[in-house]
């Protein structure tokens, strides 16, 4: 259904074309009789289609094996029907041109499927790389073991995902690429660092709560500020991201007096809005913790 309303644009256009006098080949050459007015139609477009639009430069330089075989394929069967037309065989030329078109535009549909492939696969390693981890520490032998292996778990993947990329294998580089995400966000669970997420923790003293606090509001300030090094977005993005930061900057600095006249209580809440204001602009850039 989608292929037939996409043939239905084309015919428009190429009709539109068409009434401006800007398609070479005429049908009415080739002495066309009155009631095969929708050959003459079908014959124009197709005529067009391999002769004056970008599609012919687009699969030339997407070097998709199956549209190009689609296009040399439409190309073989219009000259057949030439000779069809010139036969004045009306029911085979029909038949064939139908098939023209069929291939032509199914042609285009796997050039603009493989223009959304790249584009995915484009933003996933803006993703990946924006997933910036940990300085790890105080790991013990078997979990210093864990992050190498997985390290190189994760060197491999992305110089797989590089390969096939560049062999215009992108669905593929893209499943790699989310394989390795999921890697990176598993290290940030399992692996202890300086501000280790740990929901159930317990603590002897308030004062005690808040330099916990602190830290993980001062690790999610270091991940976005190191996201912002390496990464730029749209202004509209940039907008919302640093509002979220100023936020959370701001709750720190409350956080920050509050804990200098012993409101430690008050101070852990700000605290926690602050970590999520920071969580909030991570997740704009594509990191979720």
């Amino acid at each position: 259904m989608h292929g037939l309303k996409y043939l239905f644009v084309l015919l428009l256009y190429c009709n539109a074309l068409i009434a401006k006098g800007e398609v070479v080949h005429d049908i009415q050459a080739n002495d066309l009789e009155t009631e095969n007015k929708q050959l003459s139609q079908k014959f124009r477009m197709a005529s067009y289609l391999l002769t004056h639009t970008p599609l012919k430069d687009r699969i030339k330089s997407s070097e998709n094996k199956d549209a190009t075989q689609l296009f040399k394929l439409a190309q073989s069967n219009f000259n057949l029907v030439r000779k069809k037309i010139n036969e004045k065989n009306w029911l085979e030329a029909n038949a064939i041109i139908d098939s023209v078109l069929r291939d032509l535009t199914n042609a285009s549909q796997l050039l603009n499927k493989g223009n959304m492939s790249r584009n995915k696969y484009k933003e996933n390693l803006k993703r990946v790389k924006s997933f910036v981890l940990p300085e790890w520490s105080d790991l013990s032998a078997d979990e210093q073991a864990y992050l190498d292996r997985k390290s190189e778990e994760i060197s491999g993947l992305m110089n797989n995902s590089k390969n096939l990329a560049n062999d215009k294998e992108f669905a593929r580089a893209s499943q790699l690429l989310d394989e390795v995400y999921g890697i990176k966000s598993q290290l940030l669970k399992v692996l202890k660092h300086e501000s280790t997420i740990v929901y159930d923790q317990l603590f002897d003293t308030p004062e005690e709560e808040f330099d916990y606090m602190l830290k993980r509001s001062q690790h999610y300030l270091g991940l976005v500020e190191s996201v912002l090094k390496d990464n730029s977005f749209n202004p509209q993005t940039t907008k919302l991201i640093d509002t979220y930061v100023q936020q959370g900057k701001l709750g720190m600095s409350k956080a920050r007096e509050l804990e200098k006249d012993k409101q430690h209580e008050q101070a852990i809440v700000i605290l926690d809005k602050s970590i999520k204001n920071l969580s909030s602009s991570l997740k704009i850039m594509g990191i979720k913790l």
